[in-house]
C-alpha cells in the first residue's frame, strides 16, 4: 500500500561536465592483467637458471641489462662411495 507525499520532491543542484584541454589524450600506460590469457613459451625454464631477465620476460616487465650471477656458497661435495 503506498501513500502519497506531502511533502515536495528536493531537486538536487546539478554541475555541467568540466573542460577537457584539447590536447588532452588519457592515455595512461596499460598494466598487464591477471586475467589475461598467459603467453606459452615454448621450453619452461627451471627455477635454479632462471636469472631477472627472464623472469621480468614471463612478469611483462622491462629488465633491467646487468646483473649478478648468484653463486653457492658452498660447492657440492663428491658423493662418498
Amino acid at each position: 500500500m503506498f501513500k502519497h507525499s506531502k511533502m515536495p520532491l528536493v531537486f538536487k543542484k546539478s554541475y555541467p561536465a568540466p573542460n577537457i584541454p584539447h590536447s588532452f589524450t588519457g592515455i595512461h600506460k596499460v598494466r598487464k592483467s591477471r586475467f589475461e590469457p598467459v603467453e606459452k613459451d615454448p621450453a619452461p625454464v627451471e627455477r635454479k637458471s632462471m636469472n631477472p631477465q627472464i623472469r621480468a620476460k614471463y612478469l611483462g616487465e622491462e629488465a633491467q641489462n646487468s646483473f649478478t650471477e648468484s653463486k653457492p656458497i658452498i660447492e657440492r661435495l663428491p658423493k662418498r662411495e
